[in-house]
């Protein structure tokens, strides 16, 4: 397969995992040793401590469950090590993960004979700081040098959006894997790809609906006939049980999907307390199946609404609903969408194995890798060879939406090139673009794409005067035939900790959540303490959360810190000195800082850090202790407040936290080895709890000051004209998002939240004012106004306004802008837009 480029496209699935790869245009997915498509994310480790990946791995959980681990997926991003007693070691959900890996890329190796070296990697869209961190270092490990994340509902929707064709649509990509349920509402409208709104669940996938049958259907019937290990007394015994039921119960779904019943063997289950062999044979029906998953299908369809409203539409305007992954399959799931959505489920690309399909077409199209083989146009060139290649430059679409596509070129004028002739390669049909002629340097025509492959390449051939070929580099390029792909949403919101001017800890966003990536933001905060050289343990951190992960308001995750260290200054710098942050994040969602401190003149750029990752045991310990502190101070308030008609709410939440953390001491305590996946369900539940505790809170806010509302209903009034007029789309949201906000924190009495939102408010006006050349004229009409403002400085202030007013007649808008702000910093109470401007709340960590 020399001369060809090749790109990959990895599905690192909780349940399955696949390969694929785009070869001169053509995507397919290569099969394992065992010859299927997919590759089950199961590791075992034998005595020896050999390593079995995939299907060997699958068939040990049956003979040996202790060394055999499943499903790590679900603790990436934690620190949890998992235990394989029998060689003695634990292994990490990263380094598991960095196996399954290491064996697709050795399946693309024995296909290609290239060890691949670069590849997409697919993550959830819920997925979070912390855990896409920790796939990408789980790439690194497996020996991926490149390896950029691609949300897996964007990967299917460029699978089947390939097809220019498919244009003026609107899907819903739902794709219900083993353990995770992500839905995206996909727009391939304007000529463009786009990701309208996603959501998801890492907690809900078929393996839940698995441990749904067990718990409901098998643990029922073998209690009738044995005397199983108690769940609280006895939980190693119970959940060795478990498991194996949960395999039966996998079984028994799968088969559920293509017969109304079927006849369940549970046998190799161990004895039960009375020493009896447990083995049973029971008949279950798909009805049966559906209900003990009901609870699991109403988050789904909830889910499924919320993706709609949050897109702002309702089901009669999608095209079609698109399946992904196994459990998409199932009568039940698409018997429910179908009723709700009112449109049939398509599944026309291989539920299983069309994200991996997605992702190596994205690898082709928009050149994320470069190329990853040698093609025949771009070997490697001799010593000779490379002294008389002509570089010239080549200007070209990565993606075209229709078959024809512009491109154009320059050249030295010295090469002695006269003619550019660009060649087809490939295809049943020949083309070629005739001989162009070069003018000053210059040359454009159209390419005509084959427009029955995914990617088509093209040759560059130069000649002289006389007609003589003229190596040129590059020689070669490509375009692929696919509608282009609008930039990747982020998630969830990026904020940055500050304090504000009342001690308090706040997160400001910086990082909306749906801004398209990658994205940067400039922001200007102070210190918080002097730091000297001379005290080298001073830090000033500047740490970074991710916030809006789910219904829970109180809800945030630590997603990295940027440590400004003493020992790297020149000089000292006092607190409340300025601190200037650019802050860009990359579409594989790394966050990079470069922050300047214009009082010492010192600039420092790093990449945001990501700390040791909690393990599911602290982290659940951490959220506890949380909800018993704001318990503590719900209690306290509802005695000083006299909110007497609170107190059944809070008892029962007191109740539900109390047999929360008892619960949780029990499974921490019961055994050495505990399973993350436990502890992440049983912190599902709190969310619950924690959500029914901020009600509480909501309530127990003070009223709203009558005049600090009517001041910020006025500004809420006046920003959400400017933006009609005069902000972008972007704007536009947020200015939506805010009133929705707004009404949200009037109606409960957040006085705290209604003053959050005048900030917010603020900080939106700036930019569009800014932009709008009346702001400027009327703010200089205002400045030259006779004793209206009190300047600090007489003398100075009259220098800038002639400065000023020069440049206004003069036409010289840039210059205007500087000597107006100029002036503003002569005001001795100035406007609070000019304050937010001039001076931020102090930035804080720590």
């Amino acid at each position: 397969m020399s001369g060809s480029e090749y790109y990959f496209g990895i599905d690192l699935g909780t349940t399955n995992s696949s390969i694929s790869l785009c070869l001169d245009g053509q995507v397919r997915v290569l099969p394992n040793m065992d010859g299927d498509q997919i590759t089950p994310s199961v590791v075992h480790v034998d005595e020896l401590g050999v390593i079995r990946i995939g299907r060997q791995a699958y068939e040990s959980w049956a003979v040996d469950p202790a060394n055999t681990q499943a499903e790590f997926k679900r603790w990436m991003g934690f620190s949890d090590e998992l235990a394989f007693p029998a060689s003695g070691r634990s292994i990490s959900a990263e380094e598991l993960s960095a196996e399954v890996l290491k064996s697709l890329l050795a399946d693309a190796q024995r296909h290609t004979g290239v060890r691949p070296e670069s590849s997409v990697v697919t993550v959830p869209a819920a997925f979070g700081q912390l855990q896409c961190e920790a796939t990408t270092r789980a790439a690194a490990r497996a020996g991926l040098k490149i390896a950029p994340l691609l949300q897996e509902p964007i990967a299917t929707a460029i699978a089947y959006g390939a097809d220019p064709t498919a244009g003026d649509q609107r899907w819903m990509v739902f794709d219900l894997g083993g353990g995770t349920l992500d839905i995206a509402i996909v727009s391939t409208r304007n000529g463009r790809l786009a990701v309208l709104e996603h959501c998801g669940d890492n907690r809900l996938g078929g393996k839940d609906m698995d441990r749904a049958i067990a718990s409901d259907i098998f643990i029922p019937a073998l209690a009738g006939g044995f005397t199983l290990p108690d769940q609280q007394k006895q939980p190693a015994a119970f959940n060795q049980l478990f498991r194996r039921l949960v395999r039966h119960a996998e079984i028994a779904k799968k088969v559920l999907s293509t017969t109304d019943s079927a006849n369940i063997s549970l046998l190799d289950l161990g004895v039960d307390k009375q020493g009896r062999p447990m083995q049973m044979s029971l008949t279950v029906t798909r009805s049966q199946m559906t209900a003990a998953i009901q609870p699991l299908l109403d988050r789904c369809l909830s889910l499924a609404q919320l993706a709609l409203t949050k897109a702002r539409m309702t089901a009669s305007g999608l095209t079609s609903v698109i399946g992904v992954g196994g459990p998409a399959r199932m009568p039940c799931i698409r018997e429910m969408l179908e009723s709700s959505m009112g449109i049939a489920m398509r599944c026309d690309l291989d539920p299983m194995t069309v994200v991996s399909q997605g992702a190596a077409r994205f690898a082709a199209a928009s050149n994320c890798l470069g190329a990853t083989g040698l093609s025949e146009t771009d070997q490697p060139a001799t010593s000779e060879s490379a002294s008389i290649k002509v570089p010239i430059s080549i200007s070209h679409e990565r993606s075209s939406a229709t078959a024809l596509s512009p491109v154009g070129g320059t050249v030295p004028l010295s090469a002695g090139i006269a003619t550019i002739r660009l060649k087809r390669r490939g295809g049943k049909v020949e083309w070629n673009s005739g001989l162009i002629p070069i003018v000053s340097g210059q040359f454009s025509t159209t390419l005509k794409l084959d427009e029955k492959a995914a990617v088509t390449r093209f040759v560059i051939e130069a000649f002289g005067k006389q007609g003589q070929a003229i190596p040129v580099d590059p020689s070669g390029f490509s375009v692929a035939l696919a509608m282009p792909l609008a930039a990747a949403p982020l998630p969830h919101t990026i904020a940055v900790e500050l304090t504000d001017v009342h001690g308090n800890t706040v997160y400001e966003p910086i990082f909306q959540r749906d801004s398209a990536l990658p994205a940067e933001v400039t922001r200007s905060y102070r210190a918080e303490a002097s730091l000297r050289p001379s005290e080298p343990e001073g830090r000033l951190p500047i740490k970074f959360w991710e916030i809006d992960v789910s219904e829970d308001t109180s809800e945030r995750w630590w997603c990295g810190c940027v440590e400004i260290s003493a020992t790297n200054l020149s000089r000292p710098v006092s607190e409340g000195a300025e601190i200037q942050l650019k802050i860009r994040i990359d579409a594989s969602r790394k966050i990079h800082v470069n922050a300047h401190i214009p009082s010492i003149h010192q600039t420092f750029a790093e990449d945001v850090y990501l700390p040791d990752p909690p393990s599911a045991s602290s982290h659940l310990q951490t959220q506890l202790d949380s909800c018993f502190d704001r318990l503590r101070s719900a209690w306290q308030r509802i005695y000083s407040s006299g909110k007497d008609d609170l107190k059944p709410t809070l008892t029962r939440i007191q109740e539900e936290l109390d047999e929360m953390a008892l619960q949780t001491g029990s499974v921490i305590g019961a055994s050495r080895r505990i399973d993350p996946d436990v502890l992440l369900r049983q912190a599902g539940l709190l969310r619950g709890i924690r959500i029914k505790l901020t009600h509480v809170e909501e309530q127990l806010v003070s009223e709203i000051d009558h005049v600090l509302l009517v001041r910020i209903q006025g500004i809420m009034r006046f920003t959400e004209q400017i933006c009609h007029d005069h902000g972008d789309a972007d704007e536009q949201k947020q200015c939506a998002d805010l009133r929705r906000r707004f009404n949200g924190y009037k109606s409960t009495g957040d006085s705290r939240g209604v003053r959050w939102i005048e900030i917010e408010l603020r900080q939106l006006q700036n930019p569009i004012l800014e932009r709008m050349p009346e702001y400027w004229t009327e703010w200089l009409e205002a400045l030259n106004s006779p004793g209206r403002f009190n300047f600090i400085s007489r003398r100075e202030a009259d220098q800038w306004l002639g400065k000023a007013n020069a440049a206004e007649k003069a036409g010289e808008q840039t210059e205007m802008r500087r000597c107006i702000r100029a002036l503003w910093s002569l005001l001795p109470d100035r406007d609070q837009a000019a304050r937010n401007r001039d001076s931020q709340t102090g930035l804080r960590g720590g």
